[in-house]
């Protein structure tokens, strides 16, 4: 869970461009704010559904990122510990951390891969040795922070489809792999993330389908954004989320995602 070194650590940020994501996501909210607005409201209503049944010792936010989508106050209230966990943390949100007592930043690589890939990705640059992505060790993630183990509930939020897109990215930047030998990574990823979830206490939230569409309202494509095998069954719930009306993100185009909720 945790890097070995500072150093290394401020180098697979830098690289795989995980502080400028960040950054956009919240230029983006700012753009798009009105058109996010339901799909926030959702998922925050989903994360007390799910957490309304449990115990109310210690919470895990697995992707916390700028807090958009927590339901914070009422989170607040209910819980003795509240975990927000994510790569990086924004300034912003280590400043506003201090207001609440209740509230530990974990700063962890929630993939369970970042050191594997990067030492591979160095290695090959040193030796031109290709190193088979099916061999890279995922270690587990690590919930020894919580507080006396009192694990009561974690949020995978908005995470499923995010884990492997930067990791991806960087390895098909360095035109190493061939593009079954990353997706079939990316199911490794995702397929991981989903056995880390405590069984009978955890929701996954994600986005799982982009669909873009032209100026006049008509759709012309649709990704699926998930590679693992994995059903949403349990008080599943799902909506659709504009995510870019203004036609930055996919250029002169609307993306909307469709977004799938399960309980584990």
């Amino acid at each position: 869970m945790w890097f070995k070194q500072r150093n290394t650590q401020e180098k697979i940020i830098s690289q795989m461009g995980f502080s400028v994501d960040q950054n956009g996501i919240f230029i983006r909210y700012s753009r798009e704010s009105e058109e996010w607005e339901s799909h926030l409201r959702n998922t925050k209503n989903y994360i007390l559904k799910s957490v309304a049944d449990k115990e109310k010792k210690s919470i895990v936010f697995l992707g916390s990122g700028w807090w958009l989508d927590i339901p914070l106050q009422e989170i607040y209230s209910m819980f003795e510990n509240i975990y927000m966990v994510d790569i990086l943390h924004p300034k912003v949100i280590l400043h506003k951390s201090q207001s609440f007592s209740k509230i530990q930043l974990i700063s962890a690589d929630i993939s369970g891969v970042l050191e594997s890939v990067f030492e591979a990705t160095q290695k090959f640059k040193q030796t031109k040795q290709k190193i088979d992505l099916q061999n890279l060790s995922l270690q587990p993630f690590d919930y020894s922070f919580v507080k006396e183990n009192n694990l009561s509930f974690v949020v995978s939020l908005n995470l499923l489809n995010q884990l492997d897109i930067l990791i991806c990215d960087y390895l098909i930047s360095l035109k190493i792999y061939s593009e079954s030998e990353i997706n079939a990574f990316r199911s490794r990823i995702q397929n991981h993330h989903l056995q880390q979830l405590p069984k009978e206490k955890s929701c996954l939230i994600s986005d799982v389908e982009e669909n873009v569409f032209d100026k006049n309202g008509q759709l012309e494509k649709t990704k699926s954004l998930i590679f693992c095998d994995f059903s949403f069954e349990k008080n599943f719930e799902e909506w659709m989320w504009n995510f870019d009306i203004s036609g930055n993100y996919n250029q002169n185009k609307k993306t909307i995602f469709k977004v799938k909720a399960t309980q584990i």
